[in-house]
């Protein structure tokens, strides 16, 4: 009887509503074990689909770099940033007209609501350059030169509350540490990882205290039957430590993360690959826990917690998800991310230096599709929910009354209040899962928070 009266009330104070899907982005839904989320897709032209692209994502903020299709003009680096949404929060803008035009590589991180990009010049003033942006694409400072830093193909940067930290070269690298208005600190510094072979570095990670920060590379025997993985520590005094090996043996590909405490989150995969890697280690080394499951590693990242995302390879044109807890537990079978996204059926993952992240439990995925109608890059994400959860507050009980009613009688106006989009209120909204927001959601919506 409670139920039936709660429905009544509900008819009487709400609307009759529909929404229509968002242009440009796919969205609906994925059930991942007992979770559920939405997902979204979209094409992010026009970043140029040739050439590589950086992500990275911070406080529910998503950094892309890469180079800009311009008109009549040469291509130039530019930046853009998405909430998790997908909804971009600027249109791109080029890193500097002046000294970004035909960059040679470039990274980028982000931190705080600051994005820091690094790049080297092919034309105009050459030289490496960093700048900061904010999260609205704002630049925060004039471009700064990186002097004395060789030209080189390899180029990382790291951003975190109060420091930025750059890295250049091929074998031996160059290193040098700035404030966070990217003042030098310090020395240019040169070190080189273990001896032999050839030295590539992977990705380079700040601590959230920017005490120390961490860099990880892979090491290629010259004779070409082994790679190997190495990280070192290195100091805002410029000093470093020893490189800690990983792995003995032959590796495909490997990830190195900071975790809390001051643990490290690792994976890494055998050649020929079928086995991937999971370490999680103390910053001397140390292995606190182990894990060997079974796949073709593609890539991964960790969240502070340990948390992990993987992305497999199942063929040259299909790459599958997978979401792991802190345990290394799957919470599901993988499943192919790029479904529904109106994106050609030829996919691919290369040309990116960072193509997952994790970030508040939102999972963010850069990727391309070649050929056909949809081709381009492609960002989406993973956006966990509870169908009816109308108030936002991570729970489904009475509380969301009003929010539901609010929606359906005037959804443009809940989604402005509850900062969500209308398609993504919809699908929160649609219990009974028929594709729309109305009435027929009601007796769900009550047989819901009845427990039933």
């Amino acid at each position: 009887m409670k139920a039936f009266l709660l429905a009544i009330a509900i008819y009487l104070m709400a609307g009759w509503a529909l929404q229509a899907a968002t242009a440009q982005i796919n969205r609906d839904v994925v059930h991942i074990g007992e979770r559920a989320y939405l997902r979204s897709h979209r094409n992010i032209s026009p970043f140029n689909f040739d050439h590589q692209l950086d992500m990275s994502v911070d406080s529910g903020v998503i950094a892309i770099s890469g180079w800009l299709e311009v008109p009549d003009a040469q291509e130039q680096l530019g930046i853009q940033h998405f909430d998790h949404w997908l909804f971009p929060l600027h249109n791109p803008v080029w890193v500097d007209p002046d000294r970004a035009e035909r960059a040679i590589s470039h990274s980028a991180d982000a931190r705080s609501g600051r994005t820091v990009a690094f790049w080297g010049a092919r034309t105009g003033t050459g030289g490496n350059w960093l700048r900061i942006f904010s999260s609205q694409g704002e630049p925060l400072a004039p471009s700064t030169l990186v002097g004395h830093m060789q030209n080189a193909p390899t180029r990382l940067v790291g951003i975190s509350e109060s420091n930025v930290l750059a890295l250049i070269g091929v074998q031996a690298y160059s290193m040098r540490w700035y404030s966070i208005d990217l003042q030098p600190l310090g020395n240019l510094t040169q070190f080189v990882g273990p001896m032999g072979g050839y030295n590539t570095i992977s990705d380079v990670e700040i601590s959230p205290e920017s005490s120390y920060a961490v860099v990880s590379y892979t090491n290629y025997f010259s004779n070409g039957q082994f790679t190997r993985v190495f990280y070192q520590i290195v100091y805002p005094d410029s000093a470093f430590d020893a490189p800690v090996e990983v792995a003995l043996y032959d590796v495909v590909s490997d990830c190195v993360e900071i975790l809390l405490n001051d643990e490290l989150g690792i994976a890494f995969s055998s050649n020929p690959p079928g086995v991937i890697y999971l370490q999680r280690r103390l910053i001397d080394g140390t292995v606190v826990r182990a894990a060997e499951l079974d796949g073709l590693y593609y890539d991964v990242t960790f969240d502070d917690q340990g948390a992990c995302v993987l992305l497999t390879r199942v063929s040259n044109t299909l790459f599958h998800l997978q979401l792991l807890d802190a345990q290394w537990v799957a919470l599901g079978p993988p499943f192919d991310f790029t479904e529904n996204s109106g994106a050609a059926p030829y996919r691919v993952i290369d040309d990116i230096r960072k193509r997952l992240a994790i970030d508040n439990d939102v999972v963010a995925v850069l990727w391309g599709a070649y050929n056909g109608p949809g081709a381009g890059w492609y960002l989406t994400s993973l956006t966990p929910f509870l169908p009816g959860d109308m108030n936002r507050d991570g729970l489904v009980n009475n509380f969301d009354i009003d929010a539901f009613v609010f929606a359906l009688s005037n959804l443009p106006a809940y989604a402005a209040t509850y900062n969500i989009p209308e398609d993504a209120a919809v699908i929160i909204g649609d219990i009974d899962e028929d594709g729309a927001l109305n009435n027929f959601d009601i007796d769900p919506f009550v047989l819901l928070l009845a427990g039933d």
